[in-house]
């Protein structure tokens, strides 16, 4: 809450008393409802992660900014440089997967949806909403169309670190849901000390 709704609100508050031309909120894809299909800018919210519950709590405070000239980017898992939160954690277990000479196991399966862009993508879009004349007040999704899965992500990790990878499947990862992800990470992280 702390890192996300209050720094933006923050921010807005000072960029609309400064009078800045634009403000352009850089929020995530995840505050909308998990779907087989893609989400355009108007479908329905429904976050997953507790970043983007705070992610769509700051967008929603921003708009109440009276005299802010608001643009939200809401980006798909980013990967490239200095990515530290979209790929780059899958590809850190994976060297640890090398290590500890076992499968590597995700998730739910193979299918399940990825979308992703690459940070000189979102470096682009940030850098063409900031300087467009006709944007503000628009919300923006940002992916790209490789059409990435879980199981595209798992053999591209197989092949750079000749390693095993596999998918716990609908029920596991249910039970790991019910459980509490918290739990299930905890018992992950004692077999690596």
């Amino acid at each position: 809450e702390q890192r996300i709704l209050s720094v933006s609100a923050k921010l807005g508050a000072a960029a609309a008393a400064a009078g800045v031309r634009r403000f352009v909120d850089l929020s995530t894809a995840q505050v909308y409802e998990p779907s087989d299909k893609a989400s355009g800018e108007l479908g329905k919210l429904k976050p997953w992660t507790k970043q983007a519950t705070y992610k769509l709590r700051a967008e929603e405070a921003l708009r109440q900014i009276r005299g802010l000239p608001l643009v939200v980017l809401r980006a798909a898992n980013i990967y490239g440089p200095a990515d530290t939160q979209g790929l780059t954690p899958r590809l850190i277990c994976a060297a640890a997967y090398v290590q500890l000479g076992e499968k590597m196991r995700f998730l739910w399966d193979s299918s399940l949806r990825m979308h992703t862009v690459h940070v000189a993508d979102v470096a682009a879009a940030l850098w063409h909403v900031a300087a467009a004349d006709e944007c503000g007040g628009h919300v923006y999704n940002l992916a790209d169309s490789s059409g990435t899965t879980q199981g595209s992500v798992a053999a591209a990790l197989e092949r750079l670190f000749g390693i095993k990878t596999g998918f716990l499947g609908t029920i596991a990862s249910t039970a790991v849901k019910t459980v509490g992800l918290k739990s299930f990470a905890e018992t992950a992280n004692e077999k690596a000390n």
